[in-house]
């Protein structure tokens, strides 16, 4: 990432063992950054053979021997050196599994008080997320309202994977996925009745820098109930500042070709750690009618 454009790209041929290294720069005018350019691809080349066996990628270890035999044949030099950015230690992050408290509003019910749990719970966002990813097991909302409990939301499994480096590599893919399956509160008309979904999205990511992420594809939706099938783009903005304070917008339409109808969708969850084991999160959603929440959340 610190070397210059042309620099950069002159690299990754050299690290691209599909095609033949070509001749060795002797021009004058391209000499100079060249050990800089050659230490680079030696340093990627030893990356890639690191978790490898002594006899596996052959091809990578002749092309690594070519660059070093053009290295050695240059003056000494300094190489370029990038410091990669500071990540918080994973043995700080929160636990995985929860307990929450909070309140709800939404159009249908009206305001509820809100109780679950989640025996797993890697968020795409916050103090305890995956690096670039999430995986949900068995979380569970309850609702309480003035007369009655009800399920509000379980989800099953949801597991999502975002390829969104500061710096993407020739051979990493920007393809993003999430999946979801599991059962909710109906968010049309019925207040009490519940849908079984499932959720995919498809799409692509990158990072605009260290702290900011944009995300867009294609999302599908298959419930029990309403509109049995929808798909539609959808596009999300996730920001981490800090490693207290995360957040995600995401908005998207949604078509159900059975009924001919769209709507859109909008979401906004922020999320506060106030220590390793507590946070306090706000989900806003536009979809069906308002609905909000916020709640306390303690991880073990």
């Amino acid at each position: 990432a610190a070397l210059p454009p042309a620099d950069r790209a002159r690299v990754f041929e050299m690290i691209d063992v599909s095609k033949p290294l070509g001749p060795p720069t002797d021009a004058a005018e391209n000499f100079e950054g060249e050990p800089q350019r050659l230490s680079t691809a030696i340093d990627y080349l030893n990356y890639s053979l690191a978790p490898l066996e002594e006899t596996e990628a052959p091809e990578i270890r002749e092309r690594r021997r070519e660059i070093i035999g053009r290295r050695l044949r240059l003056p000494p030099g300094s190489p370029v050196r990038s410091e990669p950015p500071l990540r918080q230690s994973p043995a700080l992050f929160s636990p995985p599994s929860a307990f929450d408290a909070g309140v709800g509003y939404s159009e249908v019910v009206g305001e509820y008080l809100q109780l679950g749990t989640a025996a797993f719970r890697k968020r795409e966002i916050g103090n305890n997320s995956l690096e670039q990813s999430s995986l949900i097991v068995a979380d569970l909302t309850f609702g309480v309202s003035s007369d009655r409990i009800f399920l509000d939301r379980l989800v099953a499994v949801e597991a999502r994977k975002l390829n969104a480096p500061v710096f993407r590599l020739p051979e990493e893919s920007a393809t993003s996925w999430r999946v979801s399956t599991g059962l909710e509160r109906a968010r049309s008309t019925c207040s009490s009745c519940l849908e079984a979904f499932g959720e995919a999205f498809w799409g692509w990511a990158s990072a605009l820098d260290n702290n900011w992420k944009l995300i867009w594809g294609g999302f599908g939706r298959l419930s029990s109930r309403d509109a049995a099938v929808e798909i539609g783009p959808e596009a999300s903005l996730s920001f981490a500042p800090h490693w207290r304070l995360a957040g995600e917008v995401t908005a998207g339409w949604v078509y159900a070709p059975d009924r001919d109808r769209s709507r859109e969708r909008v979401t906004l969850k922020l999320r506060f750690s106030m220590s390793r084991t507590d946070e306090l999160s706000l989900l806003a959603e536009r979809d069906f009618g308002n609905t909000v929440s916020m709640a306390y959340s303690h991880r073990w």
